[in-house]
């Protein structure tokens, strides 16, 4: 009765929550008989039953109350005031939940318990949770919410286990940078098991980056993790990489999907645009966004067709520009005068383009071929661009770079989601693409792997991980 006693569990759906204190119930006459060979009676089920339901009960853990506010009362005839009330109040009452102190005996309002010690030490021993992932939001990305339910829980315990989507592990997903600079840092924190393909741990569930089961000890120091790295020989390539003098990221080089802007001349050109509205991160909006900063957004070609671009280079002597993006969901290329493009660092440098969406995330897989892209050409927010560089047989060498079974290893150490976004090349080593590199860019996709395995000091180990975990690109 003790251990029923100090043992709480709160969860959001009606139906799991009985299903918890059937089990509680049932674990209890199975161990009662196992021990004492004879049925609980009557009098001890019901005090057990009593500890249980105050234990085990129903909440939003965001926010500490009955979810979807206060329960209606049954058997009760609605008036023409009620109705009126209702109708004028859409927002259902917050009802605090209530837990109870056995040794006090008394309750407690949960958000009040929360902010207790006791004697100085957390009020729960241990905390274990597989907390909601995301809460959907319509017409809009879905937010994270299973971080806050891991701080919640590592501020009431002294130890914290949770199973979660592991995305921040990699500094990826939609949790913020600096939740996840502060998990990677947290000395207290360790994972204790990461799994890549979600499906293995929650079937028929599909959860990008796959998930991990961590623990926090308040009062251990496991040294923080800083980058996470599931297997052993690709840590050590990281770091054999990282100590190589002159490294630099090719990450330096990456330009993000939204770095292409308009300058405010088209806006003067074409003020009809003012009353136009477009999609902009899953919201409707004007095409303006930070000052006089104007996005090429991914169906900018489909809004502005035949007003500022155009499939044929124009014959008025104006200088023109052509734009990587997509039209109708299909890849294709458009003219637009360079006075409506404002400058950027690679517009007039050879580069490669990628679509910001690419692949799954999936460590080693094989990625969509680069385009590359000469001098005179930018691109929509369909594609980001690497690259600033003076030859197209630079350009060609990078393009062979990327398609290494090397380089998209170190590419897989932060890329576990389909966004290609500038941080996950982060850990992908710039190489020199002219003619005086120390790599002979002139040899095929395999033998320059084998050169940089060289340059980097891989052993056999880790040589065998890349080329057994990694697929050849084309």
């Amino acid at each position: 009765i003790r251990a029923f006693e100090a043992s709480y569990g709160y969860e959001y759906q009606g139906d799991n929550l009985l299903i918890a204190r059937i089990n509680l119930l049932l674990t209890f006459i199975d161990y009662y008989r196992e021990r004492w060979d004879k049925e609980p009676d009557e009098k001890l089920l019901r005090t057990v039953v009593n500890k249980i339901v105050w234990n085990i009960w129903q909440m939003d853990g965001l926010k500490d109350t009955v979810p979807l506010g206060k329960p209606y009362e049954k058997f009760r005839q609605l008036t023409l005031f009620d109705m009126y009330s209702e109708m004028a109040d859409n927002e259902p009452e917050a009802i605090p939940c209530k837990i109870y102190n056995w040794r006090r005996d008394n309750s407690i309002f949960f958000n009040k318990l929360k902010e207790m010690k006791v004697m100085g030490h957390k009020l729960f021993n241990f905390v274990i949770g597989n907390p909601p992932y995301q809460e959907s939001r319509e017409g809009t990305s879905d937010r994270q919410v299973y971080n806050f339910m891991m701080d919640a829980g590592f501020k009431v315990g002294e130890k914290a286990e949770f199973i979660t989507p592991s995305r921040f592990l990699f500094n990826a997903g939609n949790t913020s940078k600096s939740w996840n600079a502060k998990m990677l840092n947290d000395p207290h924190f360790k994972v204790l098991k990461y799994e890549e393909d979600g499906a293995k741990v929650f079937p028929n569930t599909d959860i990008k980056g796959g998930v991990a089961i961590t623990y926090r000890d308040s009062k251990k120091d496991f040294g923080a993790i800083e980058i996470f790295i599931a297997n052993p020989e690709l840590n050590g390539i990281l770091h054999k990489v990282l100590d190589t003098e002159g490294f630099s990221p090719i990450s330096d080089d990456v330009y993000a999907p939204e770095s292409y802007k308009f300058t405010d001349n088209l806006y003067k050109e074409h003020p009809e645009i003012r009353n136009m509205t477009f999609m902009y991160k899953g919201k409707e909006g004007p095409l303006i966004s930070k000052g006089h900063d104007y996005d090429l957004t991914s169906n900018i070609f489909d809004k502005l067709d035949r007003i500022a671009f155009f499939s044929e280079k124009p014959d008025d002597y104006q200088e023109y520009v052509r734009i990587e993006g997509r039209k109708d969901n299909n890849r294709c290329i458009r003219w637009i005068k360079r006075s409506y493009i404002a400058p950027h660092e690679n517009l007039d440098k050879y580069k490669m383009l990628f679509p910001k969406s690419n692949g799954s995330g999936k460590f080693g897989e094989q990625m969509s071929l680069p385009i590359i892209a000469g001098p005179g050409e930018g691109h929509t927010q369909t594609f980001l661009s690497i690259g600033k560089l003076n030859t197209e047989a630079e350009a060609e060498a990078e393009v062979k770079y990327v398609k290494t079974k090397f380089s998209r290893a170190m590419l897989g150490i932060l890329k576990v989601t389909q966004d290609n976004k500038k941080s996950v090349w982060k850990y992908v080593p710039l190489q020199d693409f002219t003619s005086a590199s120390d790599i002979d860019w002139s040899k095929s996709v395999h033998e320059i792997d084998l050169q940089l395995y060289r340059k980097y000091g891989l052993d056999e180990k880790e040589i065998n991980f890349i080329e057994s975990h990694v697929k050849e690109m084309a």
